[in-house]
Parts: C-alpha cells; sequence; structure tokens
C-alpha cells in the first residue's frame, strides 16, 4: 500500500550524500523516496524498468545511478529480487518521537518484508535499533 504523502526534509539537499550526486542522480534518490511503491521503512520492489518509464532515465543511467547511490551508501539495490532499500528513508518517514501508530504501522511493515523473505530487513533492523524491533518482534508481529 502505498501512502497518501512522504516527507522529504529540506536539510536533504545540505547532506553530504546528496551534495555528492550529480543531477541524475539526484533525480532518481528523489523518485525512490516519493515514487507511488515507495514504503515508510524505505524497502519496496521496483524494477528498473520503472523507474526508467517514471523517471525518463534510460536504463543504462538507471544502473548507473544506482550504483553511485550504492557507492554513497545512500541506497542498496538488489537486481535478482528488484528491491530496494533507501537506507534512512525510516528517518524521515517515522517521526522523531513517532506515536503507537506509527511505530505499530512500521513493525507491521517490517513483518510482512520478513515474512515474504525480501532482502535488507535484517540489515534495516541493525541500523535502527532506536526504533525498538528485532526478528522476534517481527516473528510475533502477528500473534
Amino acid at each position: 500500500m502505498s501512502r497518501r504523502f512522504c516527507k522529504i526534509r529540506p536539510s536533504f539537499w545540505h547532506s553530504p550524500k546528496v551534495l555528492d550526486m550529480d543531477a541524475q542522480e539526484r533525480l532518481l534518490a528523489i523518485y525512490l523516496m516519493t515514487n507511488p511503491s515507495f514504503q515508510m521503512v524505505g524497502i519496496y520492489h521496483i524494477p528498473q524498468v520503472l523507474m526508467s518509464a517514471h523517471t525518463g532515465l534510460n536504463e543504462e543511467s538507471i544502473e548507473e545511478c544506482l550504483a553511485s547511490l550504492e557507492d554513497l551508501e545512500f541506497l542498496q539495490y538488489d537486481h535478482d529480487r528488484q528491491v530496494v532499500w533507501v537506507v534512512d528513508m525510516a528517518l524521515s518517514q517515522i517521526a522523531d518521537n513517532p506515536n503507537t501508530n506509527q511505530l505499530e504501522g512500521a513493525k507491521n511493515e517490517l513483518a510482512r518484508l520478513w515474512e515474504e523473505e525480501m532482502p535488507f530487513v535484517e540489515d534495516w533492523l541493525e541500523r535502527h535499533k532506536r526504533f525498538g524491533f528485532s526478528v522476534a518482534v517481527l516473528e510475533g508481529a502477528d500473534e
């Protein structure tokens, strides 16, 4: 389920990662944070052909941008599963002081991803320990 809105903080443009991006990489970065498929935890299925169709970048440029954005640690992309993880998306999409509904929504989304054996979930849990989720919490989410 896509969200009706997303947050991109103005500080995005001053981020060292963004300052190291060229114009095409910035376009793809913004697209991956705002497209109709995105999820607040930043892990979701998106084929490169769709990225190309939506951004107007050719598939070779998409491939180059993905590689550059991975080098900048902005994202990770699983080419076999066509799944992206926008590494710090959760920091802007989940409030600084998340309420119970936001935490429950994030936990449910992560549990769904875990159940579907999507890549990057364990890496997400490690990176975002501040939200207090673990594999055990995800496995018990449906109980």
